[in-house]
């Protein structure tokens, strides 16, 4: 096993183990959905998607892990650099607009819950993408053309989130919901531009990066600062 094998191994560990820390902990949690992503059925659902998912990457041109062809400032820093803007757009929007006051879980149980999140966000990206990519690429056009199938597979996954929220499940009105959308695919373009760049740590390093401003420091700072 090789050392990008035990390094996603060590990251499904790691999303398992504060899935469930944090069920059992008496967290208050602002919308039924975050309760519902640290559910049991949940866990085992994305820890066989992103163990597929990993074996599948390696047929459909995304790098390891920790492929040596891919610097630590592609894998790390460049993308690192890319979350904190979008989590800036975020916070000025919020400022702006003062978006609902129930929409992060509390520090300190912030940390771990968005650690366990973005990880898991990630994986429902990662597997769609790399099984749609060697589907149609690899079995249908025997090898042909998968640069060009990755994209259509990015930009397809990549509009599930916001047409859902656009179409489906409308929770905002007006202007801001079509900005928000447009927020999700931007969002998410970016990670999937990175993951076959530079690997699925390349990717989770631009969530994380806007999870810890976003979500975990603005998040913590909002509610004294918007709703006192």
């Amino acid at each position: 096993m090789d050392r990008s094998a035990r390094t996603f191994i060590l990251l499904l560990a790691l999303f398992t183990l504060l899935a469930a820390w944090l069920n059992y902990m008496p967290i208050k949690f602002p919308q039924p959905a975050q309760r519902a992503l640290i559910s049991w059925p949940a866990v085992l659902l994305t820890l066989m998607m992103g163990g597929l998912a990993y074996l599948l990457a390696k047929r459909t041109g995304v790098p390891d892990l920790l492929d040596e062809k891919v610097s630590n400032r592609q894998r790390f820093i460049y993308p690192a650099l890319i979350g904190p803007g979008l989590a800036l757009v975020m916070i000025i929007t919020d400022l702006v607009i003062r978006l609902p006051a129930n929409l992060n879980v509390a520090w300190p149980y912030s940390v771990p819950f968005y650690l366990q999140g973005a990880i898991f966000s990630d994986i429902q990206h990662f597997f769609p993408v790399v099984l749609l990519v060697w589907l149609v690429s690899n079995v249908i056009l025997r090898g042909r053309f998968q640069l060009n199938v990755y994209i259509a597979a990015a930009v397809l996954v990549s509009l599930i989130e916001p047409v859902q929220m656009l179409v489906v499940t409308p929770s905002a009105a007006g202007l801001f919901r079509w900005f928000l959308g447009g927020y999700i695919l931007t969002f998410n373009l970016v990670q999937l531009y990175y993951l076959r760049r530079a690997g699925f740590l390349s990717m989770l390093s631009v969530r994380l990066s806007q999870y810890l401003i976003w979500h975990i420091l603005w998040g913590a700072l909002r509610l004294p600062m918007i709703f006192s």
